[in-house]
């Protein structure tokens, strides 16, 4: 199946959009409660500032446990124009692959019994009502959190730390013991 779908804008370019050919290969993680696309190949375009196009590739590399980059194509925007290692600075290869990885093809467990799974950016809900840890001790459930948000992070390729402090509501090294605790309770089960 393919599907075209808007972005945000990422990275300086204007106009983004994307061509998704989803297929029906998944992978879950942490014990079902995060699902990827395996088998998804993106084509994101968008057009910088002086109307350059430029076209990332973006796939699921099961070696690295995340979805990369596969290719870049920058191409000048006519007569007059050249790419430059000014221009090919602009791209954010980065927030292309986090845009199109948290819209479509990561999605974590709906606690709404209307619903399977969600995409991790229509998640944004899920990750609100993950409470801070002070608010609670180091439960299992805290533990899940963390490796959630930490395999979530990772497949983004986001800091999985930073990303566990900034939504648990502690310090790094806080998150890196609760991320520990997590592996040695056995919460794990992929690359993580």
């Amino acid at each position: 199946m393919t599907k075209l779908v808007k972005c945000v804008i990422i990275g300086g370019m204007t106009n983004p959009s994307s061509i998704i050919a989803v297929g029906s290969e998944t992978a879950d993680l942490l014990g079902g409660e995060v699902r990827i696309r395996t088998n998804a190949n993106v084509m994101t375009t968008g057009e910088l500032n002086d109307g350059a196009t430029v076209d990332i590739d973006i796939v699921y590399d099961p070696d690295l446990g995340r979805y990369v980059a596969e290719s870049v194509n920058v191409r000048r925007g006519g007569n007059g124009t050249e790419v430059t290692a000014r221009l090919i600075r602009e791209v954010r290869v980065q927030d292309a692959i986090v845009s199109i990885a948290m819209s479509d093809l990561i999605e974590v467990l709906s606690s709404d019994e209307d619903e399977d799974y969600i995409t991790v950016s229509s998640g944004h809900d899920w990750l609100a009502k993950v409470k801070p840890v002070r608010e609670r001790s180091a439960s299992d459930d805290a533990l899940r959190d963390a490796a959630v948000i930490y395999t979530i992070a990772r497949l983004g390729n986001w800091p999985p730390l930073a990303t566990v402090a900034k939504h648990l509501g502690v310090s790094q090294s806080t998150a890196t013991r609760l991320v520990a605790d997590a592996r040695a309770r056995g919460l794990f089960f992929d690359h993580g």
